[in-house]
């Protein structure tokens, strides 16, 4: 008979150990893809950096050549394309420095509006 009371009286509780774990187990997913987005903006304000110091460097190693582009108009055109932002470019001085900013693409808000930056140099040898 006691047997019997005690498995009625646990009718249930699992229940409701999945209603304590569930939320949790929410609120983890959405914490690990908030951080994944920020390091894959970061990633890709990396990137974008690397590609812009590239491109300026290429525009300022060919400097004087008819046709040349401007280095900070090749950086801003590379950062463009790259959904992104030029932020600064040193384009006086070898090596060049390049940094731009990218927007964090946040799946839930948590972090949204938020930007990443990225920062690369680069230096071409000019052509002969």
């Amino acid at each position: 008979m006691h047997a019997q009371r005690r498995m009625h009286a646990q009718r249930g509780s699992g229940a409701v150990a999945v209603l304590a774990v569930v939320p949790a187990v929410v609120a983890v997913l959405v914490v690990t893809l908030e951080v994944g987005a920020v390091v894959a903006a970061g990633a890709a304000a990396a990137g974008t950096a690397d590609l812009a110091a590239l491109a300026a460097a290429g525009a300022r190693a060919d400097a004087g050549r008819v046709g040349a582009v401007d280095p900070h108009h090749a950086a801003r055109r590379i950062a463009a394309a790259n959904r992104a932002d030029l932020v600064a470019c040193r384009c006086e001085d070898v090596p060049v420095e390049v940094t731009v900013a990218v927007r964090v693409d946040s799946p839930f808000g948590l972090v949204a509006g938020r930007t990443v930056t990225g920062s690369a140099r680069a230096t071409l040898v000019p052509r002969t």
